[in-house]
């Protein structure tokens, strides 16, 4: 559930044409909206959590995902749609932190570590689930793709019946001076989010835009587009679990290979001239994440001083603003040459491809620079 806020983008061409006098972006909004709540769960989480506890609060976040998520399969206002949608990703942040954090209640090391890979990759799997089965509804009607968050519903119910939560393990408490952040400690980790913000309203462009481009090329249908978004996040999720030894053998290249692989992605998918090349550039670029996500996490672990809890929040903020802003960015970008879907993912292309030899160079010489020192 915690990534399913894409599941249903293969629905937008089918809502422009069901409501005329909004433009195809106010139908992306209602995608990305749920993302932008999703940081206003995060940052409320805490404070709900010390009210009425750790379980409780992840039943309300899947009551509030579940009956938010499906108000669009029954309403027709748009900004009632809107509002929904907002309840969506504000459920799904209520409980998107608890998603890592119980599991050290219930598991200790080695297993916890275990179980974070295992929590990344079917993550993944059930958006892919998800978006294959909304995809499936879409065939039907575009209001029937919605009814895939009623599943959050019956989740939330099996969790209060059967998932019982331990007492939380005392941690020792910190000296201040530990917690005494240097300037170089917030540059890093300001580093890491603002990279994360622009490589996750990139990355979900994929999500949001390949339906659109797949239908405006006349390629395929949007129900075929949301098999090849499955395959995606599928493939994602197997990926994720080959992180440690990718990290092994690329070593500090392996951050700036996700960003490749992502540039590569979005030149096959843009420029392909037939349904199977467009839809390996999606999944190409689809996988990226799959090593730019838990790699920073995993270096921001490490930032000194820095409290694992408050890097990793900053990350999922960053990344979920970067999401929210996808539409907007994507506008902008064709502005920059002409309001049409080829202009925007071309632009995307150049911009994404910038970004990649950048980050590369930038290792390179930073590589270089490491190896004389020592």
């Amino acid at each position: 559930m915690l990534t399913s806020v894409t599941a249903v983008a293969a629905s937008i061409p089918s809502m422009v044409q069901s409501f005329p006098g909004f433009k195809e972006t106010d139908f992306e909004l209602l995608i990305t909206i749920s993302s932008f709540f999703v940081v206003a769960g995060v940052l409320l989480s805490p404070l709900i959590v010390h009210f009425i506890h750790e379980k409780s609060t992840v039943i309300l976040g899947l009551l509030l995902a579940g009956f938010g998520g499906i108000i669009p399969a029954f309403i027709s206002n748009y900004w009632m749609i809107l509002i929904g949608r907002a309840f969506l990703g504000l459920g799904l942040g209520l409980y998107n932190s608890l998603a890592v954090s119980l599991i050290y209640l219930f598991y200790n090391l080695p297993e916890s570590e275990k179980m974070i890979g295992y929590q990344n990759a079917f993550q993944n799997f059930g958006a892919a689930g998800l978006t294959l089965f909304s995809g499936a509804l879409l065939s039907i009607n575009w209001r029937f793709s919605f009814l895939v968050y009623v599943i959050a519903i019956f989740i939330g119910l099996f969790f209060k019946r059967y998932v019982f939560i331990p007492v939380a393990k005392k941690r020792p408490k910190m000296a201040k001076t530990e917690y005494q952040v240097t300037p170089k400690a917030c540059f890093l980790l300001f580093a890491m989010v603002f990279g994360m913000m622009i490589y996750m309203s990139l990355y979900n462009g994929i999500s949001i835009k390949f339906s659109s481009l797949i239908v405006a090329k006349k390629l395929a249908t949007s129900s075929q587009a949301s098999v090849v978004l499955t395959v995606m996040l599928a493939l994602s999720g197997v990926f994720a679990m080959t992180f440690s030894k990718l990290s092994l053998w690329l070593k500090n290249y392996l951050n700036p290979t996700s960003v490749i692989m992502l540039a590569i992605g979005y030149l096959i998918m843009t420029f392909a001239d037939n349904f199977f090349l467009a839809g390996l550039g999606a999944i190409i670029g689809g996988m990226s994440f799959a090593i730019f996500g838990p790699y920073l996490f995993l270096k921001s672990a490490e930032i000194h001083r820095i409290p694992v809890t408050m890097s990793s929040t900053c990350l999922l903020i960053g990344a979920n603003i970067g999401c929210f802003l996808t539409p907007f960015i994507f506008e902008m970008l064709g502005q920059l040459a002409s309001k049409h879907i080829m202009a925007e993912l071309t632009m995307a292309c150049i911009l994404i491809c910038v970004c990649a030899i950048t980050y590369l160079f930038i290792t390179i010489v930073v590589n270089k620079i490491n190896n004389k020192a020592a």
